[in-house]
C-alpha cells in the first residue's frame, strides 16, 4: 500500500506517490498560476494526484491516505484552509472537496510543519526528538517538531515565525502588522532589495541579464548574481541575511530545538546563505556557553521533504 502526499505552492501544486521505505514512486504537477479560485485549487489538486498514480503505475485502490501541505493556517479536524496571507483564497473545505474525488483519509496541516515533519522522520532530523523548519519562500513560515510530534498549539497555527515583528514600525506586511520577519527575511524581499537598487544603480552585470528591464528581475536571476560575485548583489544580499539571521537566533533562543533545517529554493546558494547565517547565530545566541547547540542545515531535497511530510501525516 502506498501513500500521496501534495504540496500547495504559491504557482504551483506538486504530489507524490511515496512507497512503505519514504521513496518516491510517482509524481505529478500543475502548471503554473499566480492565483487560484476554490474550484481551479480542486480542480488541480485532483488532477496532480491523478497524475503521480499514473506515473506510479497503481489506482487509488492501493492508496493508504492522501497528505495536503497547505499555507497558511489550517483546521486541522475540519478540514479547512482557513487563510493565507499570500494567497487569494480563505475559508476553503479542501478536504471535503477532495474526499469526494478519492473516497480515501484525507489530512490537512500547514506546509512549514510538513516540511519539519519531513525532515524529522526522513531526512536531516536524526538528532534528538526536536526539529525547527524555516521556509523562505515568497513568504516565511516556520514548522515545530517537539517531543517527535507536530506542535500546533492550541488552534494548529504555532510557529508562524514569519509574522513576529523583528524591526518595529518598519514595512508593512501582507498580514496587516508592520515590520514583520517576511517583509525582510523572504525571497520576495531580498527581489525587492535588489530592484531598488537597480533603480538607481545600472552597471551591475544583473542589467545585461534582464535586457536592461527590471521588470524581468526574478528570483533566479538575483541568485545566479549572487553566486557570481555581483557587487551590487552581494550588498544587497548581506544585508537581507542580516535579518534572516537575526530572526533565527530569536527562534533558537526561544525553542533550542536540536535541528533547524532552512528550506526553499534559496538553500541553492549553499554555504554562501548558510555560513554567514551560522556565524551570526553563534555570535547572538543567548546560549553560548552551552555545550550543545542547535546545528542549523539546509534543505538539500528541495520540495520532497515537504511532499514526504504530507503524506506521512496518517501516522
Amino acid at each position: 500500500m502506498f501513500r500521496i502526499g501534495v504540496n500547495i505552492a504559491s504557482d504551483k501544486i506538486k504530489a507524490a506517490v511515496l512507497d512503505e521505505y519514504f521513496r518516491i514512486i510517482g509524481r505529478g504537477q500543475s502548471e503554473k498560476r499566480k492565483k487560484r479560485t476554490a474550484d481551479e485549487l480542486e480542480s488541480d489538486i485532483t488532477a496532480v494526484i491523478n497524475q503521480a498514480m499514473d506515473d506510479a503505475k497503481i489506482d487509488k485502490d492501493y492508496i493508504l491516505s492522501i497528505g495536503i501541505a497547505a499555507p497558511g493556517t489550517v483546521d486541522k479536524e475540519s478540514g479547512i484552509v482557513e487563510h493565507a496571507s499570500n494567497f487569494d483564497f480563505e475559508l476553503i473545505p479542501l478536504r471535503d472537496l477532495l474526499w469526494k474525488h478519492f473516497d480515501k483519509p484525507i489530512y490537512l496541516e500547514n506546509d512549514a510543519n510538513c516540511l519539519a515533519l519531513g525532515e524529522f522522520k526522513a531526512g536531516v532530523g536524526t538528532r534528538g526528538d526536536s526539529l525547527m523548519a524555516v521556509t523562505i519562500n515568497k513568504g516565511v513560515g516556520g514548522g515545530l517538531i517537539f517531543d517527535g510530534k507536530i506542535f500546533g498549539g492550541c488552534n494548529g497555527t504555532a510557529g508562524e515565525i514569519g509574522h513576529m515583528v523583528i524591526n518595529v514600525d518598519g514595512e508593512q506586511c501582507t498580514c496587516g502588522r508592520r515590520g514583520c520577519f517576511e517583509t525582510y527575511a523572504s525571497v520576495r524581499a531580498l527581489v525587492a532589495g535588489v530592484k531598488a537598487e537597480l533603480e538607481t544603480d545600472k552597471d551591475s552585470a544583473i542589467m545585461g541579464m534582464i535586457d536592461n528591464d527590471l521588470d524581468n528581475l526574478n528570483e533566479k536571476i538575483v541568485y545566479e548574481a549572487i553566486a557570481n560575485g555581483d557587487a551590487l548583489a552581494i550588498r544587497v544580499f548581506e544585508k537581507y541575511v542580516y535579518f534572516l539571521s537575526v530572526g533565527i537566533t530569536n527562534i533558537v533562543n526561544i525553542f533550542q530545538p536540536e535541528t533547524l533545517v532552512i528550506g526553499g529554493d534559496i538553500c541553492t546558494l549553499g554555504k554562501t546563505l548558510l555560513n554567514p547565517i551560522v556565524k551570526m547565530v553563534e555570535e547572538q545566541r543567548f546560549s553560548i556557553h552551552s555545550d550543545r547547540q542547535t546545528d542549523i542545515r539546509l534543505c538539500e531535497s528541495g520540495s520532497d521533504m515537504t511532499l514526504i511530510g504530507a503524506a506521512l501525516l496518517d501516522e
